[in-house]
């Protein structure tokens, strides 16, 4: 068999695997629908804006054979993996692995269908490994629409195990990838609810206002309800000294002339210079009217496309196009940050979308928007709504930002996941392992060191993976799980719940056996699989076959965090535990203050928000103590 392509090196494969061209072992596009189907067969028809590497099959559209697109042709079985020849930087790769009778994929699809050599489940697994999906964009050419051929697809080389080891391997990442899957799902639907939070908070302050006291009255008007008896309501346009929209006409562009606006380059209170096109000067100053030109402090709105998205000029030498509308302020009356936090809100949101007009496409028309009532207090008291509607968001912002990276993380440590296993680095994998029975007990110490052989195999090659996320991993073993083997001794140290006598005899352990060598370099401990590394694996389904399920889970939940974050899941847990011993029922507030006035000094760096989000977190991905175990330990009663 002729060596690998260079491009193809990422498969580095146990030397007994074998790897094969994808058209030796599988058939592609083996089926189409002809020009002579029944108009009226009814279809089930897959496009590529409908396939996610992540999701799979993520949306079929039903309809009639003459009412689908030309490149409705493909028929797909039960089996067939799905991979796009266009745009395939989407990565639309997913396998189908139940089909009825009518199922039509787009000719942009490349359909795979398996021989016998191979799995389905795991030749699928192998096309959305990184390697595999790399190679398929590499080979592609175009710019704005880049493409290759199926017959360049099949071209690749797969790694070919045999058959069992192929069905583990499915089987295997079929289970982990969901546990994945439904992890960050639990995080997103997080950010749906912060967002509707964030909303409720800016909504609150823009219409009733900071005191929560003041009397009311009726604006007089239905969908704003009522608002404090000193705020003024009148009509927008009675406060604006100016409300157009942009340029219709095409404007020449360049690298490095003014910037273009376009609805789709205004955020929820921002404006993305970033993405923005650039025109010419000379036609901005000679082709362009002051509407289309905004000026510091005027609010641009956005009145095609995503409607209503809102943010306040402030910004260089800037025009914008029709999907944007101008309202200039009378800055007498009305602040600018007042006005855009007021359109970020639900309630003017709502109403300006409501009176949007258009029948497929809708458009907010700035004759209808001008007339929109607006309530609004003193000029001082606008800026205490603003500055309170600035901090809200910039919380809100920060909690985003920390959920968006651990979803970020868990999808690289997915990826990492699929492509080690279809590449045999999980050893586990490689053969069926027997449980052998036990011939006598051993030692708490020793299968303390076959879980934490366990643990290191599987994170060795994560970078954030040192002895303190050593540690916190074993203690949450103990606490969370609890694995009363790896008995513990916990102090109240400054990288959170630490034992370092009993890490001492982890290491010295599972180097004396071959099975993991600990490493200490300049920045801290490094984990390498010793020669002998499989020697663990007996005793690991002896000891803890039962908790295996379990203890992935708590894996994948940590895995992807950075050292700093480990640490404050494991002291937030041992802190919520202690409080728990003693026989207390405690809030958020209390955990908080336990960490920041009786643990170490240097928890104080940590901010009490941060401290707040994880406790959040665990409560959202079910990581809460029950009272078990002993109390940790105070730093001066461990000498």
């Amino acid at each position: 068999m002729s060596a690998i392509p260079p491009k193809v090196q990422g498969f580095d494969l146990p030397d007994t695997w074998r790897r094969k061209r994808i058209k030796y072992v599988a058939t592609y596009n083996d089926e189409a629908l002809s020009d002579d189907t029944d108009d009226f067969k009814e279809i089930e028809y897959i496009e590529i804006s409908g396939v996610t590497l992540v999701g799979g099959v993520e949306n079929v559209s039903s309809l009639q054979f003459h009412k689908a697109p030309s490149r409705a042709r493909r028929v797909v079985r039960g089996g067939d993996t799905l991979v796009s020849t266009v745009r395939t930087y989407l990565k639309a790769i997913a396998t189908v692995r139940e089909a009825p009778d009518n199922l039509i994929a787009s000719t942009g699809f490349c359909v795979i269908r398996p021989g016998e050599e191979i799995d389905a489940a795991f030749l699928g697994w192998v096309m959305k490994s990184e390697p595999i999906v790399g190679e398929i964009v590499a080979r592609s050419v175009g710019v704005s629409y880049p493409a290759t051929n199926a017959s360049e697809v099949v071209k690749l080389e797969v790694p070919l195990p045999d058959l069992d080891t192929q069905r583990r391997i499915a089987d295997y990442l079929d289970d982990k990838t969901a546990r994945i899957d439904a992890l960050i799902e639990k995080k997103r639907a997080l950010l749906d609810r912060l967002a509707e939070k964030r909303q409720a908070l800016i909504t609150r302050a823009v219409t009733r206002g900071l005191n929560p006291d003041a009397p009311l009255k009726d604006s007089g008007i239905d969908w704003l309800g009522k608002v404090p008896s000193h705020w003024e309501v009148r009509p927008l346009y009675s406060v604006l000294k100016r409300i157009t929209y942009g340029f219709t006409n095409p404007m020449p562009s360049t690298s490095d002339g003014p910037f273009m606006l376009t609805a789709n380059d205004i955020g929820d209170g921002e404006i993305l210079f970033k993405t923005a096109r650039r025109t010419d000067l000379e036609a901005f100053h000679e082709d362009l009217s002051d509407k289309s030109r905004p000026l510091p402090g005027d609010l641009l709105v956005t009145k095609d496309g995503t409607l209503g998205r809102v943010a306040v000029f402030d910004g260089p030498l800037t025009c914008i196009n029709q999907s944007v509308a101008l309202l200039r302020l009378n800055q007498t009356r009305l602040k600018a940050k007042f006005i855009e936090n007021c359109f970020l809100s639900n309630k003017y949101l709502e109403e300006m979308i409501l009176n949007a007009g258009g029948t497929t496409i809708k458009h907010i028309y700035i004759t209808r928007l001008k007339k929109m009532a607006v309530s609004f207090p003193s000029q001082a008291e606008q800026q205490e709504i603003v500055d309170e509607c600035t901090k809200v968001r910039q919380h809100f912002s920060d909690l985003e930002g920390r959920i968006n990276l651990s979803i970020e993380k868990l999808t690289e440590y997915r990826a990492a996941l699929v492509t080690s296993a279809v590449t045999g680095k999980i050893k586990a994998l490689l053969a069926e392992d027997t449980p052998k029975p036990a011939k006598k007990e051993a030692p708490a110490a020793f299968k303390r060191s076959v879980l934490a052989a366990y643990i290191a195999d599987t994170l060795c090659d994560h970078p954030t993976f040192g002895r303190v996320k050593f540690q916190k991993l074993l203690h949450l073993c103990e606490a969370h799980l609890e694995i009363q083997e790896i008995a513990g001794n916990y102090r109240r140290d400054a990288a959170g719940p630490f034992d370092t006598q009993m890490m001492r005899s982890v290491h010295s352990q599972i180097e004396k056996q071959g099975w993991i060598a600990p490493v200490k370099g300049e920045k801290g401990w490094t984990y390498t699989r010793g020669d002998k590394v499989n020697g663990y694996r007996d005793h690991f389904d002896r000891y803890f076959g039962s908790c295996k399920e379990a203890l992935e889970d708590l894996l994948a939940l940590i895995a992807p965090m950075k050292t700093q974050q480990a640490e404050i899941v494991s002291t937030a847990f041992a802190a919520w535990n202690d409080l728990l011993l003693e026989g207390k029922t405690p809030i958020n507030d209390d955990i908080v203050d336990l960490i920041l006035n009786d643990w170490t000094e240097s928890k104080k760096a940590i901010s009490a928000d941060r401290w707040h989000s994880a406790l959040v977190w665990m409560r959202e991905n079910g990581l809460t103590p029950r009272g078990l175990g002993e109390h940790t330990k105070r730093k001066s009663l461990c000498a």
